[in-house]
């Protein structure tokens, strides 16, 4: 028995466009390096597979992600069931009596993967991206999962599907609901060999059952928003459709009891807290950054404190439900939207060329100098070094020497500073060229 999950990470927002799946690429690669000896198993919920892409794209190849996405549809784990080794094998496995019992797959590096194991992708060990770091597992996201909507939402909506079973303290409903956490804790386990683990997840920006399962599965929220409007409103639908907040009343509030937060309630089952809010592609560090940039940030601190106040009015077991109290200093809590913004928001500037470059090429940040030759040559893309050392030092922290500049984006994420000598390695092979460049340590 392998030790649990420590901590599953879910990006998300309800609303698109915000860089959910960039910022959850960049966090997850960079916690992985930071902690080689856990395992990060990484959930592709959104049926566009923009993160498995990414993840299983390399600049040492001339085949990008998209075509082993759609390799891996056809990769079986069950040659008698025919589970594809992709999300929709997992939800099959899942939702059919054979289960994953039978499931299995040996890599070509001779890995011999059983069970829920066997739908997980390394992309490192594998041979698909080598400058992925080697602790990274992926369960590969699959556009086939709109075909499994009516099938699994008529075992969600069949009638006494939300009853619980006193002897489990489960229903059908629950059951479903909980495929993605059973699965992450059960893959890890299988995995493990002792070693410990954490998830990261990313969803699509709408309440879909995939959404509802990554919410279900994960018990820490990062939340992503650009500075504008719709992005502050999207924060109030959140509270709501996630925690319950802002109930609208009127005719249809009878209704409300079949939402998602109620049903979970109902269960006994959590939700993840708010853990972090990320501001991407923000200015605010930028000399003379726009008024209309401040404004919007301000706007949306506001939102998120207002949020925290309506919670504390039903109690302070409520406000621990849905924040992460361990993002206060010291455990205080805060008294402004000021020191709300203080404890649970950071920030990612635009991130530019260097945004580009990763997405195609499925490199960390750190590698951009390493392969900027080839890069340039694929994209025509210039600027590379000043885009990539400033969204590095919001990912990590700055270099030394090149002052303070708030709480990085992993610190936020990770809860702690990145250890100094892990700071100085990382920056250190950002700075070193094509030709000088070292092994990085594995």
């Amino acid at each position: 028995m392998g030790p649990t999950v420590s901590d599953t990470f879910l990006f998300w927002t309800n609303k698109g466009g915000v860089g959910k799946t960039t910022l959850c690429f960049h966090s997850l690669v960079t916690y992985a390096e930071l902690h080689p000896n856990h395992n990060v198993i990484v959930i592709d919920t959104d049926e566009q597979a923009n993160l498995s892409q990414m993840l299983l794209s390399s600049i040492n190849a001339s085949i990008q992600g998209d075509i082993n996405c759609a390799a891996l549809r056809d990769v079986k784990v069950n040659t008698t069931e025919g589970y594809p080794r992709t999300l929709s094998g997992v939800l099959l496995a899942a939702t059919e009596s054979s289960g994953f019992g039978e499931c299995e797959y040996r890599t070509t590096n001779g890995t011999h993967l059983k069970q829920q194991s066997s739908f997980l992708v390394n992309p490192h060990l594998e041979g698909y991206n080598p400058n992925v770091p080697h602790n990274v597992y992926l369960l590969c996201g699959d556009p086939r999962i709109v075909t499994l909507v009516p099938t699994i939402q008529a075992k969600l909506s069949a009638p006494g599907a939300t009853d619980i079973n006193p002897a489990t303290n489960k229903s059908e409903w629950s059951k479903i609901i909980s495929i993605l956490k059973n699965f992450i804790e059960k893959a890890s386990t299988q995995l493990s060999g002792g070693t410990a683990a954490a998830a990261f997840v990313d969803s699509n920006p709408s309440m879909t059952i995939w959404t509802q399962m990554a919410l279900a599965a994960s018990d820490k929220l990062v939340v992503p928003v650009n500075a504008d409007d719709f992005s502050t409103a999207a924060l109030r639908t959140m509270f709501f459709s996630i925690y319950g907040l802002y109930s609208f009343g009127g005719s249809l509030s009878r209704f409300e009891k079949g939402m998602f937060h109620n049903v979970m309630k109902a269960h006994s089952m959590p939700v993840p807290k708010v853990h972090a809010i990320i501001h991407n592609r923000s200015n605010i560090y930028a000399q003379g950054a726009s008024k209309g940039f401040q404004a919007m940030n301000s706007a949306q601190a506001e939102q998120l404190f207002g949020a925290f106040v309506e919670a504390k009015q039903a109690g302070i077991n409520e406000v621990k439900r849905i924040f992460n109290f361990n993002q206060h200093i010291g455990g205080s809590e805060p008294k402004s939207s000021t020191d709300f913004a203080n404890a649970y928001t950071g920030t990612m500037r635009d991130m530019l060329t260097s945004a580009v470059a990763t997405q195609h090429s499925g490199i960390p940040l750190w590698m951009i100098k390493r392969f900027k030759k080839t890069v340039k040559q694929d994209l025509n893309v210039t600027n590379l070094d000043v885009s990539s050392s400033s969204s590095l030092g919001d990912l990590l922290g700055v270099q030394r020497g090149d002052g303070g500049r708030g709480v990085s984006l992993i610190q936020l994420i990770q809860g702690s500073p990145v250890p100094q000598g892990d700071l100085n390695r990382i920056w250190d092979e950002f700075n070193t060229s094509a030709s000088k460049v070292t092994p990085p340590r594995r």
